[in-house]
C-alpha cells in the first residue's frame, strides 16, 4: 500500500512540474533573447555632418567683410547701390567737451555729406564718422562742440544728407588724416585720407 502511495505522489510531482513550464517562460518559447535590446530600445540614429556641409535647417552666414573704397580727402566714393559719399569742408576750430571723458582741445570740424541716388529712402540711424590719426592710425577724440550735427535717420531718393563733426586734432598732426564714413555693417566704408592743415 505504501508503494502505491509513493508512485502517486511521484506522479503528481511530476505533472506539476511540466505543467509550471507551459506558460511559455522557458528559454526560446517567446520574447526577446536575453540581454539583446528591442527596437525601442535603439531609438532613432544620429547624423553627424561631414566637415564642410552644413547642419539641415541652418544657413550659412556671409562672413566677409566689403572691402573699404579708399579715396583722397576731396574725392567722392562710391559705396555702391547708388549711395556715395564726401567729405565737404573741413577747419581748424577750438573744440569744446560736452560730456564726461572729454577736453576742450584744438580740433577739426568736418562737413561729410551722404547722397542717395537710388529710388527708396536709405536709411542713416547706423551712419558713424570716425578720424585716424598718421600711418599708425590713432583714433582722434571726438568731441561735442562747436556746431556738432549729426546725419538724419533718413535720406529720401534723390538727395543728400550731411552732418557735422567735430574731432581732437593737434596742429601738428593734421598732415596725414583718414576719415572713415559707414552708413551700414554690410556696405562697404569710404576711407579718405589726406592733409587737413
Amino acid at each position: 500500500m505504501a508503494a502505491a502511495v509513493g508512485v502517486i505522489i511521484l506522479a503528481a510531482l511530476l505533472w506539476r512540474g511540466l505543467d509550471g513550464r507551459s506558460d511559455g517562460s522557458q528559454p526560446g518559447a517567446g520574447g526577446d533573447p536575453a540581454g539583446l535590446p528591442s527596437a525601442d530600445d535603439l531609438g532613432s540614429p544620429t547624423v553627424t555632418p561631414s566637415p564642410g556641409q552644413t547642419e539641415p535647417g541652418l544657413q550659412e552666414m556671409p562672413t566677409s567683410t566689403p572691402k573699404p573704397v579708399r579715396k583722397a580727402i576731396d574725392e567722392v566714393a562710391e559705396l555702391g547701390g547708388g549711395v556715395s559719399a564726401r567729405v565737404v569742408r573741413f577747419e581748424s576750430v577750438q573744440g569744446e567737451s560736452t560730456g564726461r571723458g572729454e577736453r576742450d582741445a584744438p580740433a577739426v570740424r568736418f562737413t561729410v555729406e551722404i547722397t542717395n541716388d537710388t529710388s527708396s529712402d536709405l536709411d542713416l540711424r547706423a551712419a558713424t564718422v570716425t578720424a585716424y590719426l598718421g600711418a599708425d592710425q590713432a583714433p582722434a577724440p571726438d568731441l561735442g562742440a562747436p556746431g556738432v550735427r549729426l546725419f538724419p535717420a533718413s535720406a529720401a531718393p534723390g538727395t543728400t544728407a550731411s552732418g557735422t563733426f567735430v574731432f581732437a586734432i593737434p596742429p601738428g598732426e593734421r598732415d596725414d588724416v583718414s576719415v572713415h564714413v559707414g552708413y551700414r555693417g554690410e556696405a562697404p566704408t569710404a576711407v579718405f585720407r589726406g592733409s587737413v592743415s
